[in-house]
């Protein structure tokens, strides 16, 4: 930004002026900085801290154990212990690490008016679900038209901040803030919400991926502190926890005469024109026909596996499951209870080929059964990209594949794209091949 505008503005400030005031989750760095300067300057160093906090003495009856007999992994029993030292900090482990198994952990442990915030309603869903199965208690829900608030709530940030006025209250009396998916939680949406939760002595924000593609990192570490316990999903792989992934990215799908003119039919033939993003899109990812036949061949060479695809546009997810027999889209747009039952045919039933916008599916949702991921957007993201193959790692019995399926897409715009996602994966050591058209 600094090279196209010198004289822009990019710095992020965190310090309140006028309360003179940082975010707690900066707390044990200043201290930190504060001592190394007092060793630098060979000062004698000392700080008194006074917390104003008011803790909600409610005390929730929690079971002995998980009711459905599942047990944590050593390094998810590690994660608890850690944090329960902190009680301010940041997870980075990979998709697949069973993070909400060690929250609702942390949940059973400490018994205490708990907010679990998420992103998404599915993953709220089933968010809720999971800490019934695992604790047998009553869970709260505000989100989906639904404003139920109980000692432990899990809530989407977009309905708590739509009326954060009205909860003020509420959150003024949380003990114990998770937040999920932390890469987003540099939204000024997150921060808000930070800034309600005054008497929070835990606060744990998890991420698969603790960094943000836009580079404002410090925000992550403000809400919630610092990264205390980080596991790759390579790890998890060697270790047997998670499948190992064959990535292909396909290329060379469509003539080159093709690629040319495309590119004519962009345009609008004005001087020194400036390529419209939205009209690229269109023609060389949404109703390119050569792309989408190489999808619909992939798919035809693996019947019977459980596949999704990820677009980015509606109207391309429209035309795919216009052209793919047996598919169901599933969008933002798509009724609560059509949504929760296309989920459940996917995940339980004979629905084998589910198309869904990448917004919806890339992060969070946990489809154990899932064999294949094909990518269809053309995203850029590094971060997205880490946690789309995620979906797809997880293992369950009788599963033997995991693949997830690429494109090295033409034209400038997209071909850059895909070399980052290709970068991605080899930055988490992971392997990727890229085979030419006829070979699919």
């Amino acid at each position: 930004m600094k090279k196209a505008n010198p004289h822009a503005n990019t710095i992020v400030k965190f310090w309140n002026l006028k309360n003179r005031s940082l975010p707690i989750g900066f707390m044990k760095g200043l201290q930190k900085t504060l001592s190394d300067y007092a060793k630098h300057i060979k000062k004698e160093f000392a700080i008194d801290i006074e917390d104003h906090r008011i803790f909600d003495e409610t005390k929730i009856e929690m079971p002995d154990k998980f009711i459905n007999g599942k047990e944590l992994r050593e390094y998810q029993v590690t994660a608890v212990e850690k944090f329960l030292k902190e009680k301010i900090a940041l997870f980075e482990l990979a998709t697949g690490s069973g993070k909400t198994e060690i929250a609702i952990e942390l949940i059973r442990r400490l018994g205490v008016k708990t907010l679990f915030v998420v992103d998404r309603k599915e993953l709220m869903l089933q968010t809720i679900k999971r800490i019934k199965d695992s604790l047998g208690i009553e869970v709260g829900q505000l989100g989906s038209g639904v404003e139920d608030i109980k000692d432990i709530t899990v809530c989407t940030i977009q309905t708590i901040n739509k009326n954060i006025s009205k909860y003020a209250s509420y959150l003024r009396s949380i003990r114990f803030c998770i937040m999920d998916e932390a890469h987003k939680t540099a939204a000024s949406s997150f921060f808000k919400l930070s800034q309600q939760l005054t008497n929070t002595e835990y606060r744990l924000l998890m991420s698969g991926t603790a960094y943000r593609d836009d580079g404002n990192d410090m925000m992550i570490y403000a809400i919630g502190g610092n990264i205390i316990h980080s596991l790759n999903s390579q790890t998890l792989i060697e270790d047997g926890w998670l499948m190992k992934p064959k990535i292909i990215f396909y290329k060379d799908y469509m003539p080159k005469d093709v690629v040319k003119q495309f590119e004519e039919q962009t345009k609008a033939g004005l001087i020194n024109e400036t390529p419209n993003y939205s009209n690229y899109y269109n023609m060389f990812i949404t109703t390119n026909q050569y792309r989408n036949e190489a999808i619909k061949k992939i798919i035809e060479d693996n019947k019977g596996k459980k596949i999704l695809m990820l677009v980015k546009l509606v109207e391309h997810g429209n035309s795919l499951e216009d052209d793919i027999k047996g598919s169901k889209y599933l969008h933002g747009s798509t009724n609560k209870n059509e949504r929760e039952k296309i989920f459940e045919e996917f995940t339980k039933g004979e629905l084998n080929i589910l198309i869904s916008t990448i917004s919806i599916f890339a992060e969070g949702i946990d489809i154990p059964q899932l064999d294949i991921v094909i990518n269809a957007s053309a995203n850029k993201g590094e971060v997205k990209s880490i946690q789309v193959l995620g979906r797809v790692l997880r293992k369950i019995e009788g599963k033997n594949t995991a693949k997830y399926i690429d494109f090295i897409d033409e034209t400038k715009f997209f071909r850059l794209a895909s070399l980052a996602r290709k970068k991605a994966f080899y930055k988490e050591e992971h392997n990727v091949e890229v085979i030419g058209y006829e070979n699919i």
